[in-house]
């Protein structure tokens, strides 16, 4: 329980310091939203939305089994050494991998 607690902390952390300010430049509110509601940030060439990413049954509903499921997969995705827990080193390493993406793909 508690290496998964860790592990759902360190993934909440880790979307936190990467989702938050893409999501907080549409802080002036979408087109035909409310005041201090966020648009949506737009996706790349080839990248598929969060809301289609996460609905992985298609249905159009998004379950916490589906978001379990989805962030079980991002943890092992980024836990290089395959034991379970994502370190600062680990984090640091894949934000540098997307950091050069961006630049090559300019």
């Amino acid at each position: 329980m508690r290496t998964t607690m860790t592990a759902l902390a360190l993934v909440l952390a880790a979307a936190t310091a990467t989702g938050l300010p893409a999501f907080a430049e549409g802080a002036g509110g979408a087109a035909g939203a409310g005041p201090g509601v966020a648009a949506a940030p737009a996706c790349g060439p080839g990248e598929v939305p969060l809301f289609d990413r996460l609905d992985a049954d298609g249905d159009g509903k998004v379950t916490g089994v589906e978001v379990r499921a989805a962030r079980a997969a991002r943890v092992a995705g980024l836990d290089a050494d395959g034991d379970g827990f994502l370190t600062a080193d680990e984090l640091t390493a894949h934000r540098l991998r997307r950091v050069e993406t961006a630049i090559r793909n300019r």
